[in-house]
């Protein structure tokens, strides 16, 4: 039976926007999540580890109806050391490492 012993995560999330004008809108953000699984529990397939995270985008508006919206986040590289592995044998003295980098674009239209 596997026991990942899972814990509750927090995220603590501060942000802004800043309206330059009626049609721009630009954004920021910083992020930390909590790590909800132990070392232990860790999967190379699965990497649930705790995050710092910064965002950045902005918002265009194109008349009453439509905008179009991209945004960049940056969740830096985090990596958990497993010793023995709860998981299976093939996780056992293993380390694990996560970073991602990701891009949104989003075109909306209001009725």
């Amino acid at each position: 039976m596997i026991k990942t012993r899972w814990r509750d995560q927090y995220v603590y999330r501060l942000g802004a926007a800043w309206a330059v004008n009626r049609t721009v809108t630009l954004r920021g953000g910083y992020s930390y999540a909590t790590n909800p699984i132990r070392a232990s529990g860790a999967l190379v397939t699965f990497p649930a580890y705790g995050f710092h995270t910064l965002t950045a985008g902005g918002t265009v508006k194109f008349g009453d109806s439509w905008d179009v919206s991209l945004a960049l986040e940056r969740a830096f590289q985090r990596t958990v050391s497993v010793g023995a592995s709860q998981v299976d044998s093939f996780h056992a003295n293993s380390r694990e490492s996560h970073d991602q980098i990701s891009v949104y674009l989003q075109v909306g239209r209001r009725f």
